[in-house]
């Protein structure tokens, strides 16, 4: 099964834009599912995270926030 990637982000973050671009280079060489959720369109995910966003998380665990590691994510995505 692929793993899936999930990263937390809101239209118009430059950070969150960053991140992406990251994540998407990442995808070139290894196979994940990357799932964008706008916190934007849901109050309680505007609660929990703010202005703490981009988070990236793998199957529950926080991998990334602000920054991608490229090197975690890499890491944790070769041993799901």
């Amino acid at each position: 099964m692929m793993p899936i990637l999930h990263i937390y982000s809101r239209p118009d973050c430059c950070l969150c834009d960053i991140a992406k671009e990251r994540l998407i280079e990442l995808r070139a060489e290894l196979d994940f599912e990357l799932v964008e959720i706008d916190i934007s369109d849901e109050p309680e995910l505007v609660e929990r995270y703010g202005e703490c966003i981009p988070v990236v998380e793998l199957a529950g665990e926080e991998l990334c926030r602000y920054r991608v590691n490229k090197k975690k994510v890499r890491r944790k995505l070769l041993t799901a």
